[in-house]
């Protein structure tokens, strides 16, 4: 097990050094360009990158349901890596859309989307049953931002818009949706989810929310007509696709 740790380690750094050998401004991340001068929220999960474990199964999950020419929803984009490979797959007929609460990282799915020539339209908010505004939890970390929140003397609480989920899925009809937001998806998923979605990629939180509250949002999306896909689930991200009858 030890030899197969520093073996890892090993690996990861010279896949580094390789690629910053190649362009130090840019590290490429299974195919995907993330610029990393100046981009102090990239420090933050450069080793996740560099052992190649960043939002792994999310990445895995996408490649499997996202086809050319989808509407991408990606409800908590982050620093835009998921969504990025998400638009890429989708190709130039396709339409992708980023909704990130934190106000630090909208700048950061920019720079992704211009560096992988990617169009990507970028919407600063939280996702939420209605339209308004809600009290975010903005840590140091930007992975443990949050709408609720863990640790009371972490970070600040700011106020930032909320959008409807219901309003989103009108306006951008994607036919995949993709979401880590955080406990965020206690509440979302009770709405209808229209015919236009057919598959749906998304990290459950249940140490946010608990089990309870994570088994019944699994349940209402397999009760509006999506399957489990098992290959393309690990870890606590699943994906569903609906097939037709």
């Amino acid at each position: 097990m030890l030899i197969a740790e520093i073996a890892g380690f090993l690996s990861s750094k010279a896949r580094y050094a390789v690629t910053m050998l190649r362009d130090p401004d840019v590290y490429d991340y299974d195919g995907i360009r993330v610029p990393m001068r100046g981009a102090d929220e990239v420090f933050r999960i450069r080793r996740s990158l560099f052992k190649g474990n960043y939002e792994r199964a999310e990445m895995k999950a996408v490649a499997r349901v996202v086809r050319p020419g989808d509407r991408i929803l990606d409800l908590g984009a982050g620093l835009g890596v998921v969504t990025t490979r998400a638009a890429t797959l989708a190709g130039p007929t396709g339409h992708t859309v980023a909704v990130e609460a934190n106000p630090r990282l909208p700048p950061m799915i920019g720079r992704m989307a211009q560096a992988n020539r990617v169009s990507i339209e970028i919407v600063n908010g939280a996702v939420g049953v209605d339209d308004g505004f809600v009290e975010f939890n903005k840590a140091d970390h930007f992975l443990s931002s949050s709408i609720y929140q863990r640790d009371a003397t972490a970070g600040e609480v700011i106020r930032i818009p909320q959008i409807s989920f219901r309003g989103l899925l009108d306006r951008v009809k994607p036919s995949v949706v993709i979401f880590d937001i955080e406990g965020a998806e206690k509440e979302i998923f009770r709405a209808p989810i229209p015919d236009h979605v057919r598959a749906m990629v998304g990290e459950f939180h249940e140490h946010i929310i608990g089990p309870v509250a994570t088994s019944a949002v699994v349940k209402d999306i397999l009760g509006q007509g999506f399957s489990l896909l098992m290959s393309a689930s690990s870890d606590n991200t699943l994906a569903f696709e609906r097939f037709p009858a």
